[in-house]
Formats: structure tokens, sequence, C-alpha cells
């Protein structure tokens, strides 16, 4: 199960189960996170658009930050 979080909200904004596969670990990305590459082995088509949606919006608010900063 991959619960998926805003760091900005008290509640996950959902849980979905999918099967995965480790696929590649960058353990330098930060002095607090690891980078973790997976490969999506099976998901339904429900969880798979919570998941895309999650994706979409996270870049729009990466993008948002980095424009802010120059």
């Amino acid at each position: 199960i991959l619960v998926l979080v805003d760091g900005q909200k008290k509640e996950p904004l959902g849980k979905i189960s999918v099967k995965t596969q480790v696929t590649r670990i960058n353990p330098n990305y930060s002095d607090t996170h690891r980078l973790v590459g997976l490969k999506i082995l099976d998901i339904a088509s429900e969880s798979e658009n919570l998941l895309n949606r999650f994706i979409h919006d996270a870049q729009i608010a990466e993008l948002k930050r980095i424009s802010q900063r120059g």
C-alpha cells in the first residue's frame, strides 16, 4: 500500500494498492532523504488516476516554488 501525503494537509490524500519493483536507489540525494526509483508492475485504473493527479499536483507546486526563487 502506498500512502499519498501532502505536507500541507493533515490527512493523507489517499491510499493505493500497487505492486512495484525497486529499479534504482540514490542514497546521496540529500542529507535527510534517499531517492528511490520504482517500476509499477500492477495498479488498478482508479488508483492510477489518483496517483497521476498526486504527481501532477506535486509537479505544479514544484514549478511554482522554483519560479518564485528567480
